[in-house]
């Protein structure tokens, strides 16, 4: 075999013979073993193709299951006021009518924004993780103002809504955000928040 020409700017495979001879008749026995060669230059960079991350299509259906419990919720709040709205308004539970239909419209609309981040995130637009925020920075400023107004006996149960309200909106906005988190989410460019 001759060594390579070293004009030759062409990468080729060259393939090197080993040989090895028996002791008794001499004979030549050999084996063509494929090796890789470069020829002419350093090999390229390496570039690892991995499969875009399920974390946004995760997230994605528990927004969209969260919005639907959420639209039955209400419907069951205003079916219920509508049904037995005398028998809470002698229950005396401390909520009028009109607040909890208010309430329920309020959960409704905020239930249906959930399924469309959802949506959105299952298709990998980043504009479904700001929405998610902006639901959840929503809900939180409601929770705290029913936290405030709310039927409780003083400042304690106040202080405590509010306190869990910090902490589950803190434990909600990392959960969405796992799909900014992850870095092969595949994610796009859209955003609902202006740059």
């Amino acid at each position: 075999m001759q060594p390579p020409n070293e004009k030759d700017d062409s990468s080729e495979m060259a393939a090197p013979v080993m040989v090895q001879t028996m002791a008794s008749n001499q004979q030549l026995v050999g084996q063509v073993a494929p090796q890789a060669m470069m020829m002419g230059g350093m090999p390229g960079n390496v570039i690892m193709v991995q499969q875009p991350s399920a974390a946004p299509k995760v997230i994605g259906i528990l927004s969209m299951i969260y919005g639907a419990f959420g639209i039955f919720g209400s419907l069951m709040v205003v079916v219920g006021a509508s049904l037995f709205g005398d028998i809470m308004e002698e229950a005396d539970i401390g909520i009028d009518g009109n607040m909890l239909m208010i309430i329920a419209i309020v959960g409704f609309v905020t239930s249906i924004g959930w399924i469309v981040a959802g949506v959105w995130m299952n298709g990998r637009q980043r504009r479904g993780v700001h929405l998610a925020w902006l639901l959840l920075l929503f809900e939180f400023v409601l929770d705290i103002v029913i936290s405030l107004t709310g039927t409780g006996t003083g400042v304690e149960v106040g202080a405590l809504g509010i306190g869990m309200s910090v902490v589950g909106t803190g434990i909600c906005g990392v959960i969405v955000a796992i799909p900014l988190m992850v870095s092969n989410s595949g994610l796009d460019d859209s955003s609902l928040i202006p740059k």
